[in-house]
């Protein structure tokens, strides 16, 4: 009973949450790190894993360490220069993952950062299923090893992206995160990312004239907005497409 009681709760709950569908890819990327543990030793190692929002399509994560914030802006440098930056980078509130070395290369290439709100994994609730599904392909490729040497990890997580970014997915009309990335990757010149920075934080100025919203907050209102003024993103709640400019949505 407990149970039951418990799963109708969770469904009136998740009817009540409004849905983001994100309609072009390369629009906006999200970063997120989890653990992986492995082996009878239940050794713990760190993956860093970055996909595409629109597409699910998923870049060669980091493995080892916990990555400092210059490693970190080494790889995106890496993989701006590979795929073309997009033109928000979404992340938690990690030291690493906001050191100033990752913002001078986000500043450098012309990206806007969002950040979640602290406390609320939900918030960046799609890199938190692709953790889920790295994990459990790399506990499935390295089942029949006792434990996998550290330095073979990023190897072996990057077979299971690879494997995850050629399989079918109902989401995406049946095709896979490789055919939805690189048949519809939208680019974006210095010119429009100046004009979207430009629009977001005059928004963010006119919502900071309501008392108590703080600037994070009035922040993301903001890049929301802006993406659903471009068509960038698509929100619905119980099936009801919301309007672009309802004061009401934001919270």
């Amino acid at each position: 009973m407990v149970e039951m009681a418990r799963h109708d709760l969770n469904t009136v709950h998740r009817q009540n949450l409004r849905r983001i569908q994100w309609n072009a890819p390369n629009v906006t990327w999200s970063m997120d790190p989890c653990e992986f543990r492995q082996g009878a030793a239940n050794s713990k190692e760190h993956l860093n894993q970055m996909q595409d929002l629109a597409s699910r399509y998923k870049f060669n994560p980091m493995a080892g360490d916990e990555p400092c914030g210059e490693e970190i802006s080494g790889y995106l440098t890496k993989i701006f220069d590979l795929f073309g930056a997009p033109l928000f980078f979404k992340r938690d509130n990690g030291g690493n993952l906001n050191h100033s070395a990752v913002n001078a290369v986000l500043a450098e290439f012309f990206v806007l950062p969002l950040n979640s709100p602290v406390y609320y994994p939900p918030y960046n609730g799609a890199i938190e299923e692709a953790q889920t599904e790295l994990k459990k392909g790399l506990a499935a490729r390295l089942s029949y090893k006792p434990v996998c040497p550290p330095e073979h990890l990023e190897a072996y997580a990057s077979t299971v992206e690879h494997d995850l970014n050629h399989r079918p997915r109902p989401c995406l009309n049946g095709k896979t995160a490789c055919q939805v990335y690189f048949a519809g990757r939208r680019t974006f010149s210095k010119w429009e990312r100046r004009d979207a920075y430009v629009w977001i934080t005059n928004l963010q100025s006119d919502i900071l004239c309501n008392e108590g919203v703080r600037p994070q907050a009035a922040w993301r209102i903001a890049v929301e907005a802006c993406l659903n003024m471009k068509g960038f993103i698509t929100i619905t709640m119980n099936g009801k497409v919301l309007p672009s400019f309802s004061r009401f949505r934001y919270h």
